[in-house]
């Protein structure tokens, strides 16, 4: 006996359109959209995760890149920019907050002073460390109810995806913090 598949919001939203526009053709909203509201779900998860660390996910994915950098040295304002993918107001108000709540602070370069390193400070260290265990926890509770071998090819198939649509920007930046970060995260000030 075959099980009827069951639907979601974005069948609706399809067919909702179907009705009011039958001259457009919704069908990549089948994809697209479920990524979306996946992100969406998925960002929420993170960010209840989070809060408990008083960190946002911007605020996260900047200290996660420090840390994944290593003991060592620290990252120029602009090594982070590219990193992050944030405006450089929008990263120099967050690095404000983190060095308000001693979570980083910034060094003057050795060999010129107008430069600068963004650390982490000890308790951002173990801020992240602990922040990082609850958030790959989280992912892994949040996989799909998928096998081994279907989960290989989804990840297959979103990475193509994805390199497909980065060829396909003016300007390709390969953040290092990709895998914690999404662009709602980013653009928050």
């Amino acid at each position: 006996m075959a099980h009827a598949l069951a639907t979601d919001l974005v069948d609706e939203l399809i067919r909702a359109w179907q009705q009011v526009r039958p001259d457009l053709d919704p069908s990549p909203l089948h994809l697209v959209g479920r990524i979306l509201v996946l992100a969406q779900r998925l960002e929420e998860g993170v960010a209840a995760v989070l809060a408990p660390f008083g960190l946002t996910l911007g605020q996260f994915d900047i200290l996660a890149t420090l840390r994944r950098h290593g003991p060592q040295g620290g990252l120029t304002p602009t090594e982070l920019l590219h990193s992050v993918v944030l405006s450089s107001g929008g990263l120099t108000a967050r690095l404000d907050g983190l060095a308000a709540a001693g979570l980083i602070e910034r060094r003057p370069a050795a060999h010129d002073r107008r430069k600068v390193f963004i650390h982490l400070t000890p308790l951002g260290r173990q801020v992240i460390d602990a922040a990082t265990e609850a958030r790959f926890q989280q992912a892994r509770q949040s996989l799909p109810p998928l096998s081994p071998r279907e989960q290989e090819l989804l990840v297959t198939l979103l990475r193509r995806w994805l390199v497909g649509l980065e060829q396909r920007r003016p300007s390709v930046h390969h953040p290092s913090a990709s895998l914690t970060s999404s662009p709602a995260a980013r653009s928050e000030p």
